[in-house]
């Protein structure tokens, strides 16, 4: 089959092939526009706990390595945390998000506590065997 038989075959089938792209396209929009957004990121830390500011020995022990990387985890996944970036980001501030929180707590406490608490709600931090840190 040449190009020529096959241009002819897709011509002869003109309007099976248009109903199938209308199709596709409609139900895409469609489940585009049904499915509630939402973004997923991911960031690899790297932790480096040695300390060329003391005269500490080069090598940490195990145990050490694990306390030093799990306060770095818990530092992440505090509370003030969250709070600082809520109000560096000023998320209180976005489109409808005084609505949700209105809706969802009655207006009762404060609108950058409750930004905060759901950001750590989703928020996940992986470790490993390594000083690699994995935030979801």
């Amino acid at each position: 089959m040449d190009l020529n038989q096959y241009l002819l075959a897709l011509k002869a089938r003109r309007k099976a092939f248009i109903t199938v792209l209308a199709v596709t396209i409609c139900t895409a929009i469609v489940v585009a526009l049904l499915i509630p957004k939402r973004y997923d990121a991911q960031a690899t830390i790297l932790i480096d706990a040695r300390d060329e500011q003391t005269m500490a020995p080069l090598h940490m022990s195990p145990r050490e390595r694990s306390g030093y990387i799990f306060t770095q985890v818990d530092l992440i996944t505090s509370g003030k945390v969250a709070s600082r970036v809520v109000r560096d980001l000023k998320l209180a501030q976005q489109p409808g998000m005084r609505e949700d929180w209105e809706r969802d707590t009655g207006g009762v406490g404060s609108i950058e506590e409750w930004i905060a608490a759901s950001l750590l709600e989703k928020l996940k931090v992986d470790t490993g065997a390594s000083n690699v840190l994995i935030v979801k």
